[in-house]
């Protein structure tokens, strides 16, 4: 059969065009395959990772669950509220009072001092008033005692050697104090948008509660409503700047670790590194740390200890055991 030149030139061309396609088929054919793959890998990565978030977060939430608002204490305010049971341990008292927490504020290494010198709380003169208070109460040795104690806690490197002294096992917070802590926790939370409980919000909190020992101490210095007022307003816009700063400086999915970081570091060291502007980096090898870290450690069985341990402190008793029991079986539940 022959075929005349224009019948071949057709038939050559539907070859070669079948030809191209079954070439461009099987082409497209591995490509698809490639994509595919890489499609696949792509998304075992990425369940990987976000069951490593989930792993990490949830080991972090359930930590940060396990504790009280003082694991909320900045260093500085933690700080304070050791030194109150100091001087409390002294005057041999059974809880720790307002007018002590007040003092203490002049041990913590932070700007606040100098605010409050400026507007003429002066130490030397708060001693005074408060030792007048519990001379009758105090013993001679007791006495040079607790001002020898004053002017050691000045100096860091004595104040270490005193830390390690044992205070009274007993001595607790008064529930004046404990409701100023949690008052500050709320303000801290509410009013300033920040869960880290620092120095000036605790001292804000112990002016506005005109009640206590501690503001009237602080009206005797301030007896001008003005005054009270302005440094009230000085140490809120502190509080302020510092928060704009941070927020300003770090990325919103970030602020999680920066809040961490906080309970960390100092008031002088945060200013630092807030001033320089490098917190953010800060922040990121905190965060690669913590990840690290909280990589390392068995949930399920941090979990399962815990548990443990809740059940050995609450016992119930056989009469308890026998009416759980059977008010289960009246119920037709099945006892586990």
């Amino acid at each position: 059969m022959y075929f005349t030149l224009a019948e071949t030139i057709y038939f050559t061309r539907k070859n070669f065009k079948i030809f191209s396609e079954k070439k461009h088929f099987k082409f497209n054919e591995f490509e698809s395959k490639k994509y595919k793959f890489s499609n696949l890998s792509r998304k075992k990565k990425i369940e990987k990772e976000k069951r490593r978030r989930y792993q990490i977060y949830s080991t972090l939430d359930y930590l940060l669950s396990r504790i009280t608002f003082y694991d909320f204490f900045s260093p500085d305010a933690f700080k304070i509220a050791i030194y109150s049971k100091y001087y409390a341990h002294i005057l041999n008292k059974k809880n720790v009072s307002t007018d002590l927490l007040f003092l203490a504020f002049f041990n913590s290494n932070s700007e606040l001092i100098s605010i409050l010198e400026n507007f003429g709380i002066k130490q030397k003169q708060l001693d005074r008033m408060i030792w007048n208070y519990y001379d009758k109460s105090l013993e001679k040795p007791s006495k040079n005692y607790f001002f020898t104690i004053n002017r050691i806690l000045r100096n860091f490197w004595s104040s270490l050697f005193f830390i390690n002294k044992k205070l009274n096992s007993k001595l607790k917070f008064s529930q004046e104090i404990n409701k100023i802590f949690e008052k500050a926790a709320i303000n801290a939370l509410n009013r300033f948008k920040t869960p880290i409980i620092t120095s000036e919000i605790l001292f804000i909190t112990l002016m506005e509660e005109k009640k206590t020992k501690a503001a009237k101490l602080i009206r005797y210095f301030l007896p001008n409503q003005t005054q009270w007022l302005l440094l009230r307003y000085q140490l809120i816009k502190r509080i302020h700047k510092r928060e704009l700063l941070i927020r300003k400086l770090t990325k919103k999915n970030q602020r999680y670790f920066a809040y961490l970081l906080l309970t960390q570091l100092t008031e002088l060291e945060l200013s630092h590194t807030l001033f320089t502007e490098t917190f953010a980096e800060t922040v990121s090898i905190f965060r690669n740390t913590l990840i690290m870290e909280s990589l390392q450690i068995n949930i399920m069985k941090k979990i399962r200890k815990d548990a443990i341990c809740e059940s050995l402190i609450f016992q119930p008793s056989e009469k308890l055991k026998s009416f759980l029991s059977n008010s289960l079986i009246n119920n037709n539940f099945e006892i586990i």
